[in-house]
């Protein structure tokens, strides 16, 4: 498997797992723009920390510590950071409601 190909499968499967969320719990989700907001600033600042955990000291082998820090770091906060920008969009076409209409 190519590094693009397994990129784009982490990234559909982070896609499906965050699609998966916001409709499995609707409750999750923020009533206003503020919270979401600072959900989104959460997630972002997380994305830019990856780097610095992607390399879980859990074994000798640096393939290993790699693959466990891809699934243990960066695809947790790619969820996440996923889900918030999920719920951005539905807080928006909650505020435009009827608007477009």
């Amino acid at each position: 498997m190519s590094l693009t190909v397994f990129a784009v499968s982490l990234v559909l499967g982070a896609g499906a797992i965050a699609v998966w969320i916001t409709v499995r719990f609707p409750k999750l989700m923020p009533d206003h723009l503020k919270p979401v907001l600072l959900h989104l600033g959460l997630a972002v600042l997380l994305a830019h920390l990856v780097p610095f955990g992607i390399l879980l000291p859990i074994s000798g082998s640096i393939a290993v510590q790699l693959i466990a820090g891809i699934f243990a770091v960066a695809l947790p906060v790619l969820i996440y950071t996923l889900v918030a920008t999920i719920w951005l969009v539905r807080i928006a076409q909650n505020a435009l409601n009827g608007m477009l209409r």
